[in-house]
């Protein structure tokens, strides 16, 4: 009777141990998804909305705030506090992790709110790109999400 006592005491650690597992990956997951990198983030205003958190391959978060009059893109490196603004914009898309012309990485997709000369605006305004690191101009257009979703991979919003 003693081995079949043993055997059942056997079973029920392997099923606690697989339950204490399973918390820890779910514990684990929670925290790297949130940021517990040691870090807290500072945010320049309290009632941000932020809509999308990404994690770039290069180790910077890239936050987007949707906003009464468009969307504002923020930046976060990992040992930062405070949110940088990187820019401005009417319509948010997607940020692109590689897009294989001119070998580009992380390529912001967004539309601008664009005014015709003597007034009114252009209500399909076009796709523009723009890399990340330097946002001084669009680097290019393109005609909808389903053109460049042919050409360049994107990066899945973690938040």
């Amino acid at each position: 009777m003693k081995n079949g006592n043993m055997v059942k005491n056997s079973v029920a650690l392997i099923g606690i141990n697989i339950q204490m597992r399973k918390f820890l990956v779910i514990l684990l997951l929670f925290f790297s998804v949130h940021g517990a990198s040691g870090v807290d983030t500072k945010f320049p205003y309290p009632d941000m909305n932020i809509i999308h958190v990404y994690q770039l391959d290069n180790g910077k978060m890239i936050y987007i705030e949707q906003t009464a009059v468009g969307s504002t893109i923020w930046e976060k490196n990992k040992t930062a506090k405070e949110l940088k603004l990187v820019k401005h914009i009417w319509y948010f898309i997607g940020i692109a992790k590689s897009c294989p012309d001119r070998n580009l990485t992380n390529i912001l997709f967004a539309t601008n709110k664009e005014y015709y000369y003597m007034g009114g605006i252009n209500e399909t305004p076009p796709i523009r790109m723009y890399e990340l690191d330097n946002l001084k101009g669009s680097i290019g257009m393109a005609p909808d999400l389903k053109y460049v979703k042919q050409w360049c991979t994107f990066y899945k919003p973690i938040h």
